[in-house]
C-alpha cells in the first residue's frame, strides 16, 4: 500500500514538471527569420492617427541629489544573451514605450576644460529593489547651438529605464565652432561624471549618442575613447559649416567609425536634405560602420530634422517642415534609444524586435524604414 502511494506521488510529481517545463517554453519568445537575416530592409510613412502604441507617460518629476544603492536584485534572469550583447538579463522587462518607472534626480554645473567653461547636467536613476545600481551611463550631446534641456523628455525617458544620463553642453559659437575642442570638453564631463558618480555607474558599460552635431561629435568621442561601447547617432550630421570641412571641423568619416565593433544604432530621416545633407547624414555613418557586429539604420518616413528636438522653440523656424507628427517621430524614437541600450548595453535580447520588427512592436506600417547588417 505504501509503495503504491510512493509510486502514485512521483507520477504526479514528473508530471507536474512536465506541465510546467511546457507552460514555460510556450512563452519563449523566438525571433522571425525577417529577424535573423543578414540584412534586411524592413519597410514599415510617420502617420498623425491610427493605432499604435500608447503616448509616452509624462516624464516622472526629478529630485535632487544622488541616488545610492541600497537594495539587492531579485528577479531571475529569463533571456540567453547572444554574440554581440553577452550579459543575462536580471531585471524585469519594461515597457521601452513607457517610462521605465524609476525615479529621476538630477545633479548639475560648469567644469573647466582647458579654459573653457563646459555645463554638464547628470539625470541619475533612483534605485529599487529589482535595479540596485550601478547604472549603465550614456553621454548626451545636443545639436548646434541647442542645449541639451531641449531634450528633456528624451533624457528623463532613458534616466527612468535604469541609465544614468551625462549631458554635456560644449561651447560653441556661429562664428566659431571647433569640433575637435567640443569633443574634448565632452570626454572631460565624461571623466568628471565617472570620477563623482562612481557609485552609480558601471564603467563597463558606457554609450554616447546625440543629434544633429551631437551625433558627430559622439561618434567622435567614441572614435577616441575605449570606455564607450555603444554608439547611438540621432539624425546625425557629418558637416563642417558653410565654409566647408576645416582642421578644426574635420570630415570623420568613414575613419572615426569603420573600427567601431560594437552595436551600432542610427536613427535619421531623408526629407529635410538641408539642416542634413544627403551626403553627411545618418546613411553614412551607418555605411561606413563595417566592423560592427550589429549595425542598425532607421529611416522615419516624413520626418525632419528638427522634429528630433523635444522643445525646439524658434530652432523648428530654421529647417524644412516633414509631414509627420513631431510629437510621434519623440515617442518611437524614445523607445528606439530604451530598446538599444537595453539590448547593447545589458544585452537584454527581449527588446532586439523593438530594433529589428517595429511594425509588430507598436510601430505602425509605413512608419519606418529600417536596414540591418551582422
Amino acid at each position: 500500500m505504501s509503495r503504491t502511494r510512493s509510486q502514485s506521488l512521483i507520477t504526479l510529481s514528473v508530471s507536474v514538471l512536465l506541465l510546467t517545463a511546457l507552460f514555460f517554453l510556450s512563452f519563449t519568445p523566438t525571433r522571425s527569420a525577417r529577424e535573423q537575416a543578414g540584412d534586411t530592409a524592413l519597410y514599415l510613412p510617420l502617420v498623425a492617427n491610427g493605432e499604435g502604441p500608447p503616448p509616452t507617460a509624462t516624464p516622472t518629476a526629478t529630485a535632487t541629489g544622488t541616488a545610492t544603492s541600497t537594495a539587492t536584485a531579485t528577479a531571475t534572469a529569463t533571456a540567453t544573451a547572444t554574440a554581440t550583447a553577452t550579459a543575462t538579463p536580471t531585471v524585469p522587462f519594461f515597457y521601452p514605450w513607457d517610462e521605465g518607472g524609476l525615479g529621476v534626480g538630477e545633479q548639475g554645473g560648469t567644469l573647466i576644460n582647458e579654459g573653457r567653461i563646459v555645463p554638464y547636467r547628470f539625470l541619475i536613476p533612483t534605485p529599487d529593489a529589482a535595479r540596485p545600481g550601478p547604472f549603465p551611463a550614456v553621454t548626451f550631446l545636443p545639436g548646434f547651438l541647442l542645449a541639451s534641456d531641449r531634450y528633456d523628455p528624451l533624457l528623463t525617458h532613458i534616466a527612468s529605464h535604469g541609465f544614468v544620463v551625462i549631458a554635456a553642453d560644449p561651447p560653441t559659437s556661429l562664428a566659431a565652432s571647433n569640433h575637435l575642442e567640443m569633443r574634448d570638453d565632452a570626454l572631460a564631463v565624461l571623466d568628471y561624471a565617472l570620477s563623482t558618480l562612481s557609485a552609480e555607474i558601471d564603467e563597463s558599460k558606457i554609450a554616447a549618442t546625440g543629434h544633429s552635431l551631437g551625433g558627430k561629435l559622439s561618434t567622435m568621442m567614441a572614435d577616441s575613447d575605449g570606455r564607450i561601447n555603444g554608439l547611438v547617432g540621432i539624425d546625425p550630421v557629418n558637416g563642417g559649416g558653410p565654409s566647408g570641412y576645416t582642421p578644426t571641423r574635420p570630415d570623420i568619416l568613414p575613419e572615426a567609425i569603420e573600427d567601431l565593433t560594437y552595436p551600432i544604432l542610427m536613427l535619421g530621416q531623408s526629407t529635410d536634405s538641408v539642416c542634413a545633407p544627403l551626403d553627411q547624414n545618418y546613411q553614412n555613418f551607418y555605411d561606413a560602420a563595417i566592423s560592427s557586429v550589429w549595425r542598425t539604420a532607421i529611416e522615419f518616413q516624413g520626418a525632419d530634422h528638427v522634429d528630433f528636438v523635444d522643445n525646439p522653440g524658434i530652432f523648428a523656424i530654421t529647417c524644412p517642415n516633414g509631414t509627420a507628427e513631431p510629437e510621434r517621430v519623440q515617442a518611437i524614437r524614445n523607445m528606439l534609444l530604451v530598446a538599444y541600450l537595453q539590448y547593447a548595453l545589458n544585452g537584454d535580447t527581449r527588446y532586439e524586435p523593438y530594433l529589428l520588427d517595429p511594425e509588430n512592436n507598436g510601430v505602425l506600417p509605413g512608419e519606418l524604414v529600417v536596414q540591418h547588417a551582422e
